[in-house]
């Protein structure tokens, strides 16, 4: 029995399910202890399902390029920050509470969701390094624009201005020393990601566009979003999350995983729709035989 495809309406309805449950959560539950154990699970569940369906389409990807080393290496990296996310999300979440109650103060640890944190965005600059050495051996070049460029220089900025205000981070209050160090040095490879995803989608709007250069934009958004979020969330609103701009952050930081779901499934669609293609042109180029009419 094969299984069912993932398709963007599916994506669409997930993403869309889970915005609806967290509103009608909030609504419905007063008590802010509950609350944040039902959330927890709620949106920890959720995110670990779109990490799982982004690494499962990254994988597919992956297997297209057998004989591209650098290609294949780059999309099974990003198959592997999708899953170390997913993984992060469950154990970050209250679900492995609810089994064994002692679980809470291992979740409390900073230095494990640390380390998972850099471990996710270091194979996100490894899957879009991958990419750039793929395309670097074809010998390809491109130009940056203006608009390239100034995005760039804001992720720059957001990281220079998070380095001089790392006393403000999370960390610093809660945590240990270690953990201090993994979240900052997380920030800082995300930073970087993101600052490369930027020229790599240019490369792909200049060299084909198409299916390639959605996919890279999706991720630019995905890299820059999440920069944009831990900036505002730790730095302007001094992890306070409240009020509306709380509220606005917590909004991007949730549309990331759908961000990179979504990204994966418009690439790995490209193959498909490559194969339907070539099945239409071999059914059109078929002979016709037409039966003569007998005498």
């Amino acid at each position: 029995m094969s299984r069912p495809p993932i398709t963007l309406p599916w994506i669409a309805i997930s993403a869309v399910a889970e915005l609806l449950a967290w509103l009608l959560l909030r609504a419905a539950v007063n008590n802010p202890a509950e609350f944040s154990r039902i959330e927890g699970v709620l949106l920890g569940t959720m995110s670990a399902y779109a990490y799982i369906l982004g690494s499962v389409l990254c994988l597919k990807i992956a297997e297209e390029y057998k004989g591209a080393v650098w290609m294949r290496c780059g999309w099974l990296a990003f198959a592997g920050t999708a899953a170390i996310s997913a993984i992060r999300y469950l154990l970050d979440s209250y679900v492995p509470a609810l089994i064994w109650p002692a679980y809470a103060s291992i979740r409390a640890n900073g230095e494990f969701r640390q380390a998972a944190l850099l471990t996710e965005f270091t194979l996100l600059l490894a899957g879009i390094t991958a990419l750039w050495l793929g395309f670097w051996t074809l010998g390809l070049g491109f130009r940056l624009l203006r608009r390239d460029i100034a995005v760039m220089a804001v992720v720059m900025t957001l990281l220079v201005f998070l380095i001089f205000q790392r006393e403000r981070l999370s960390e610093q209050h809660v945590g240990t020393a270690l953990a201090v160090k993994l979240q900052l040095t997380s920030h800082i490879v995300l930073a970087m990601a993101a600052a490369g995803s930027i020229p790599l989608h240019r490369l792909c709007a200049q060299l084909s566009g198409g299916r390639m250069a959605q996919f890279m934009r999706l991720i630019v958004a995905y890299a820059v979003l999440r920069s944009g979020a831990i900036f505002v969330g730790m730095v302007v609103l001094g992890n306070s999350g409240s009020g509306w701009q709380g509220a606005l952050t917590l909004l991007a930081w949730r549309s990331t995983p759908w961000i990179f779901a979504l990204a994966a499934l418009i690439r790995a669609g490209m193959a498909e729709s490559i194969i339907r293609s070539a099945h239409r042109q071999r059914v059109e180029q078929l002979p016709v035989c037409v039966m003569a009419p007998r005498p």
